[in-house]
Order: C-alpha cells, then sequence, then structure tokens
C-alpha cells in the first residue's frame, strides 16, 4: 500500500477556496481524492518436465525448485537436463507457459527457456517495484485535510460585503443613467441644475461604477482579506458621492409630438 502524505492544495484549487467558490471547486475536483494505492504484480509460470524414467523426472523437478529457490547454484537444473537427455533410458523434455502483470517492454517478454523463467522469477521484485499496476484505490474525502476554508463568519461576512457592492453598482448606475437621460432630454424636466452640474455628476458616478466594480472582482478573487464592503472614501483619490440633484418632471402637458417620449421615459423611469 503506497500512501501520500503532506498533501498540499494546487494554487488553482486554493484560489477557488479563497473566493468561496465551492461549488466551482466541487465540479473541478470533486468532493474526493485519491490517498493511496495498493500495488505490486503477479507472476505464474508453469513447467512441465516429462522423462522416460519416473525417478530422473522427479530428480530433475527437485532440481528446478532448488535452484529457483536459490538453494543449488545457477545452471544446475540445465547441467541436469543434459545429462538426462544423454542416455535413452533417462531422456526427458520440458515445456513452459507464463502469466505476468506488472512489467514495461522486455520485462513482460515471454519465458521459454528454464533460465529465463527462473531469471525472471528472481528480478521480478524488481520489476513490480519499478512498474507495478494497480489493485485497489484509497479515496478520501476533502473533509480529512486541514484545508484552508474560511470560517462560517468569513463566508456570511464575504456574501454581505459581495450583495453590498452589488446593491451599490445598481444604485450609482441607476442614478448616473437618470442624469444623463436628463442631459439628452432637458425638455423632460423643469428647473434643471446646469448642464455642467449634470455632467460632473454623471461623471462621478462613472467613475464610482468603475470603483464598486473593481472592488467586488477583488473580493470575489479573495484578494481583500478580510471581506469588507466597499467605501469610496478610502479609495487614492477619495471618491465622494454627489449631492443628490433634484429631476423634476414637467407639470403641463408636452407638445403632441412629445407625447410617446414622455410615455417611454414614464416607463424607464
Amino acid at each position: 500500500m503506497r500512501r501520500g502524505k503532506n498533501f498540499q492544495v494546487t494554487a488553482v484549487a486554493q484560489g477557488l477556496l479563497d473566493s468561496l467558490r465551492f461549488d466551482e471547486f466541487k465540479a473541478a475536483f470533486g468532493d474526493s481524492f485519491v490517498r493511496g494505492l495498493q500495488t505490486g504484480g503477479e507472476f505464474y509460470s508453469v513447467i512441465r518436465i516429462t522423462s522416460v524414467s519416473a525417478s530422473k523426472q522427479s530428480e530433475l523437478a527437485l532440481t528446478l525448485q532448488a535452484e529457483a529457490n536459490g538453494l543449488v547454484a545457477s545452471g544446475g537444473f540445465e547441467a541436469a537436463f543434459t545429462q538426462a537427455n544423454s542416455s535413452q533410458s533417462t531422456r526427458s523434455e520440458f515445456s513452459a507457459s507464463m502469466y505476468q502483470k506488472a512489467g514495461t517492454g522486455a520485462q513482460i517478454s515471454p519465458t521459454v527457456e528454464i533460465g529465463e523463467v527462473i531469471n525472471r522469477f528472481k528480478g521480478f521484485p524488481q520489476i513490480a517495484s519499478n512498474s507495478a499496476v494497480a489493485y485497489e484505490t484509497e479515496v478520501a474525502t476533502y473533509d480529512t485535510l486541514p484545508l484552508p476554508v474560511p470560517t462560517i463568519q468569513e463566508q456570511e461576512s464575504f456574501l454581505f460585503a459581495l450583495s453590498d457592492a452589488r446593491e451599490k453598482k445598481h444604485r450609482y448606475a441607476q442614478t448616473r443613467n437618470d442624469l444623463d437621460f436628463a442631459l439628452r432630454n432637458p425638455v423632460f424636466f423643469e428647473a434643471l441644475p446646469p448642464a455642467d452640474v449634470l455632467q460632473s455628476a454623471s461623471s462621478t458616478y462613472t467613475k464610482l461604477i468603475n470603483a464598486v466594480m473593481d472592488h467586488a472582482i477583488r473580493l470575489s478573487r479573495g484578494q481583500i482579506t478580510p471581506p469588507r464592503v466597499f467605501d469610496s472614501t478610502v479609495l487614492t483619490p477619495p471618491l465622494f458621492e454627489p449631492a443628490p440633484v433634484p429631476l423634476r418632471r414637467v407639470s403641463q402637458p408636452l407638445p403632441t409630438g412629445t407625447r410617446i417620449l414622455q410615455t417611454a421615459f414614464e416607463i424607464w423611469s
């Protein structure tokens, strides 16, 4: 069994955790990880020895077993087999078949000769160690790791700050759109401030929109720690929301040619 240790979160996964994007983390990495593998290998070899003499057949089998177990010198079986075949009364033959699971390339070539079988048998532990196969996978859930997940309070603060930024962005955008509409269509309003006042307020709200969007992006990427709400007065340079600009629609009926625009304005506002 080979088990990993000192697991560390990758930079990509950590970024998702820091920004509380748990759904995206689960979609990308699931809810579990591989903690260990049961690896190894298998080597089976069946050697059949047939001899004219039953006693010589048993003798050759014992010699082969002894050489495979390292009890006799290498080549002992080959010498005994050659000697047996020198006489018609002890003439013998053998056949070998094998099955192997582990190794690569020449390490998995068929073993036909007895010497090949014995060498493969003795060298197989190293083969299985270098090129093992997996038999079993040990899977563990992420809650078994001390992941740097934000606390419940940090998560609540993050969601609150993100919602606050979204609300401010919408309010800034709506106010700027109202000012731009009044600037382009002054006929619909009465007692409007000068055009430069409207233009200046609209420009300031554009800057506020960009600033709050940048704040929300950095917040969502975990770049603002701890999470905090958007405050334009701490920017460099600071931004201050303009004083409310009164936009009063005309009270008297408009010319016939502007009736459609008036209706459209009422729906839009």
